[in-house]
């Protein structure tokens, strides 16, 4: 029996990962975490715990998970933004990331250095 070409799947090959594709995927990552730090996306929030005070306003989670990986991929902003939460300052990504990151000095100074070494 022949397959018909309308079933035929065309699949194209993997796309290439170069610096410029890295670059560009930390800054969504930066972007995507500054925004939930931002409270962008409260349909994240658990909705039963939104008035509770003592809930976080926004998913703290998220925005770890996208600064760590914008980190991973050499963003200046985001490894200064965990710099600074790994001393225990304040970050412009979230008003909760020093907060809920553990301070951690080593960390902080490769993070920096990091960044330095980042072209932006």
């Amino acid at each position: 029996k022949r397959k018909s070409a309308a079933l035929m799947k065309v699949v194209s090959p993997p796309m290439e990962i170069t610096d410029e594709t890295k670059s560009n995927l930390g800054k969504v990552h930066y972007h995507l975490a500054y925004l939930h730090g931002q409270d962008r996306f409260p349909e994240i929030v658990c909705p039963d715990r939104i008035d509770d005070d003592e809930s976080p306003s926004h998913d703290i989670f998220s925005v770890v998970f996208h600064l760590s990986h914008a980190a991973s991929l050499a963003n200046s902003q985001a490894c200064l933004a965990l710099a600074r939460a790994r001393v225990g300052l304040q970050s412009s990504a979230s008003p909760l990331l020093h907060t809920n990151v553990p301070i951690d000095f080593d960390s902080a100074k490769d993070l920096c250095r990091r960044a330095m070494a980042s072209e932006r």
